[in-house]
């Protein structure tokens, strides 16, 4: 790779001066690999204490980076390992509201931080625990617990297990990308009076993608505009030339997935509780990114993987039913919702499309013929 370094900058970094360029040398460091199993990291660190301190070193960056969006109450608990992990049990007398108000953001983001802690003026509390104060404070008991009867390490694990659960983006790689921004609507003044002020850029993305889902966060205000699992999803990467991007182009990733209202309907009729599929409706999103290539090589190595465990599962069920047959099928793990999809489509340039027909775009999608480009957007279900 070393050898090859200059190759590499000259494909991908591209904004970078020539200068920079030759000084710069690469930097090797450990990461989660994106398509370790919730599984078989289970398995990594029960028996390993070393590969569990560097999980955790892995995951405590991607929250401290803003990456792990989850709700508020979700954050409290998870504060409260935190400081089991990091201060020990809980002691009343040294823990007080002022201790807790002071350390919040040694275990959170400040913006994380900010929406737990009660008001404080010259570093003293001016109120009692509040509820999500409370609510670190019980999960540091139970840390307390765990940190009494079986050491750090459990509690690194329950650690690890919480965030697993709380957030979407657990373990994903990132890359940097741009949406376009929907119209504003004359109505809304402020937003009117921005745009004239500012323009209306597009909006700034970081894109994941773990073992399971590829997830869309707002760069700016930190919270989740999508979430779709990979094996929903079908996507086509757009790659211009070293002069067309002079010219202004940007590399592009064309990203189709499920509407919500289909997906709950799948859902329903998989798990027997509706009779009937409900149309089905596909939403494409462009995005912008000099990172394409590679973000586009990362979903289809998630994708391959994905049918390689769906193929196992699907022989170990034919193996199951040979042996002993109930009558009824046998559920993988492919038609098993286990997290809800997240769709804030009013924030998005999608087009849409019902059972293949073309529906409705924003933006710049409103100006493209679809009965032409719509042939190579792969949809499946």
């Amino acid at each position: 790779m070393r050898r090859g370094w200059a190759e590499v900058l000259a494909k991908f970094a591209e904004s970078e001066p020539e200068s920079k360029k030759k000084e710069d040398e690469p930097v090797l460091y450990f990461r989660r690999n994106v398509q370790l199993s919730e599984t078989r990291e289970q398995q990594i660190v029960t028996f390993c204490s070393r590969a569990l301190e560097m999980l955790l070193i892995d995951a405590r960056s991607s929250l401290f980076l803003d990456r792990c969006p989850m709700t508020v109450e979700r954050s409290a608990e998870l504060a409260g390992l935190g400081f089991a992990m990091d201060d020990g049990g809980f002691d009343p007398k040294m823990h007080t509201v002022d201790w807790l108000r002071t350390h919040l953001e040694d275990q959170l983001p400040t913006r994380m931080a900010d929406v737990i802690r009660g008001p404080m003026l010259l570093g003293k509390a001016l109120s009692g625990f509040n509820d999500l104060e409370s609510r670190v404070v019980e999960s540091w008991k139970k840390g307390s617990a765990i940190l009494k009867a079986n050491g750090v390490d459990e509690v690194r694990r329950h650690y690890l297990t919480k965030l697993r659960e709380s957030t979407p983006c657990y373990g994903a790689a990132f890359f940097r990308g741009l949406i376009e921004r929907p119209g504003i609507s004359p109505l809304n003044i402020k937003k009117v009076f921005n745009y004239l002020l500012s323009g209306a850029p597009d909006t700034e993305v970081l894109v994941g993608v773990n073992s399971e889902f590829i997830t869309i966060i707002d760069a700016s205000k930190h919270d989740l505009l999508l979430v779709q699992k990979i094996r929903d999803c079908t996507w086509r990467k757009l790659i211009y030339s070293s002069e067309e991007i002079r010219k202004g182009h940007q590399h592009l990733l064309f990203l189709s997935f499920p509407d919500e209202e289909y997906i709950k309907s799948r859902n329903e009729f998989i798990t027997g509780k509706a009779e009937q599929l409900a149309s089905m409706k596909m939403n494409i999103l462009h995005i912008f990114s000099s990172q394409t290539m590679l973000l586009n090589a990362m979903m289809n190595s998630v994708k391959s993987a994905i049918k390689e465990e769906d193929d196992l599962v699907a022989e170990e069920t034919v193996t199951d039913s040979a042996t002993a047959s109930t009558g009824y099928p046998v559920p993988g793990r492919a038609t098993v919702a286990r997290t809800p999809s997240l769709s804030k489509c009013h924030r998005m340039c999608l087009a849409s499309f019902e059972d293949g027909k073309f529906i409705k775009a924003k933006g710049t999608y409103k100006k493209v013929d679809w009965e032409t480009v719509q042939r190579g957007i792969e949809v499946v279900l």
